[in-house]
């Protein structure tokens, strides 16, 4: 019961492809969501989730004495941020780090995977191409049977107030900046299903406790009772 919120991303400019809004989707929607109060998870689902790859050339790798597990090893190095100890100057302490997520497709190309005789570094860009490229997919979605679409579902924290948890995600949906031309289509949304409910109940109370304040007063004929 934790499936409170469904949505899709709609492009009706045309210029997003679903690598696009699927991206737009893991990177910007997705985590302002899930910083939302009483959210548990929000699961992306549809479009190419967008992936560096690394293709090798063996003739290269054999030519440079390099093998796929040096590629991998420098591929993980470059791409990691590492701490380091305190510099102490002029009575004030300096937390030293080192930033290396990469960022772009050059920033993996120019890892060096290990230095030639010579000392000339061989870099990842001499035995292999970097591209982006979409990951394996395990399924797709649809909206309205009109083709894919991108999108995601949020659920909500053990024990947490679903009508609460909704209205701070809409709350947080109208803070988004999207794109020109991109907005987020609500596909599922439990406030419906908890706000009838309340209106069905509170309905048929009312209902109901008119009947038997009449019964009271045809078969008693009291008031105080009815």
């Amino acid at each position: 019961m934790g499936w409170i919120y469904q949505y899709v991303l709609e492009d009706t400019s045309g210029r997003m492809n679903s690598a696009d809004l699927r991206a737009l989707q893991d990177f910007t929607v997705r985590p302002a969501l899930q910083g939302v109060k009483g959210v548990a998870e929000v699961a992306s689902m549809g479009g190419f989730e967008r992936q560096y790859q690394i293709l090798l050339d063996p003739n290269k790798l054999a030519s440079f004495g390099v093998t796929p597990v040096d590629v991998s090893r420098a591929v993980r190095d470059a791409n990691s941020e590492v701490g380091a100890r305190v510099l102490e100057m002029s009575g004030r302490e300096y937390v030293l780090r080192g930033r290396g997520y990469a960022k772009t497709l050059q920033d993996l190309e120019q890892s060096v995977i290990t230095v030639a005789d010579g000392g000339t570094p061989i870099r990842v860009r001499d035995v292999a191409s970097v591209q982006f490229g979409p990951e394996i997919r395990r399924g797709t979605a649809d909206l309205d049977g009109k083709g894919e679409a991108v999108g995601g579902i949020v659920v909500m924290r053990l024990g947490s107030n679903a009508q609460d948890v909704i209205e701070a995600l809409k709350t947080q949906i109208g803070q988004l900046a999207m794109p020109p031309g991109v907005r987020l289509k609500t596909t599922h949304d439990r406030s419906e299903l908890i706000t009838g409910s309340i209106k069905t109940l509170t309905d048929t109370l009312m209902i109901e406790g008119a009947i038997i304040a009449i019964i009271c007063l045809i078969f008693l004929m009291h008031g105080g009772s009815a």
